[in-house]
């Protein structure tokens, strides 16, 4: 019984959350860059894998509406809120150990045979902050996935600094940056030092994105900003 209402908790929250979001996009002024890079992917029926930053996700989920994918979340509480939330937008759900397994394998398979795409958080579940995971890599790789990285930026956000991944909440009426990167494959040999330096390079190269969407933000908060006096 208190798993049922655990289980109805849990559904009720991923609305709500879902629900809230979908009103937030309302206001949202969105810029997307390089688009056409996932629009291809979909195209050419290339199976990939999308990843951000952990803090970032909320805004993600809603501007993306429509596109077929799963979300990958972690085997937990707050994984679990994130897989109804997800749900709500028309995703598919996967809720993963944060550890490669063949069960993982396995899943992830089934999952990517029939949507060719998949995202996740880079660095989560848990952290460290901006840190990628290889267990990320190592499941993208043996899988022949490409990767396509996506930063996020905004102008006007509520910051939650007491969690891990310092998750931003866009605000209502908030100018946001979606950068896209080039989808790459993962370097085929070298074992475990190939899936560390293409972890790195991952970190790298969400990054260098994120610099741009932040650019991209703040340049257009100067352009509409009303000169002082």
């Amino acid at each position: 019984m208190d798993n049922e209402k655990s289980s109805r908790f849990t559904r009720l929250k991923g609305f709500l959350l879902a629900e809230l979001l979908r009103l937030l996009r309302r206001s949202w002024r969105i810029s997307i860059i390089n688009k056409e890079v996932l629009d291809n992917l979909y195209k050419e029926n290339t199976p990939f894998l999308l990843f951000f930053w952990h803090g970032n996700y909320a805004p993600v989920f809603p501007i993306l509406e429509g596109y077929k994918a799963a979300v990958i979340s972690s085997r937990s509480e707050r994984g679990s809120v994130i897989a109804e939330v997800c749900l709500n937008f028309g995703y598919q759900s996967a809720l993963l150990s944060d550890r490669p397994s063949r069960e993982a394998f396995d899943q992830m398979r089934r999952i990517l045979s029939d949507s060719r795409a998949a995202g996740t958080a880079a660095d989560g579940p848990l952290g460290p902050r901006h840190q990628v995971k290889a267990g990320l890599i190592y499941l993208a790789a043996h899988l022949n996935l490409r990767l396509l990285p996506v930063a996020v930026a905004c102008s006007s956000k509520i910051v939650l600094k007491k969690r891990w991944d310092k998750l931003e909440i866009p605000l209502p009426c908030a100018r946001i940056a979606l950068v896209f990167g080039e989808a790459f494959e993962i370097p085929s040999g070298g074992g475990k030092e190939r899936i560390r330096q293409t972890a790195a390079h991952t970190g790298e190269t969400l990054q260098l994105l994120e610099a741009q969407a932040e650019e991209i933000v703040s340049s257009g908060y100067r352009r509409n900003r009303k000169p002082a006096g």
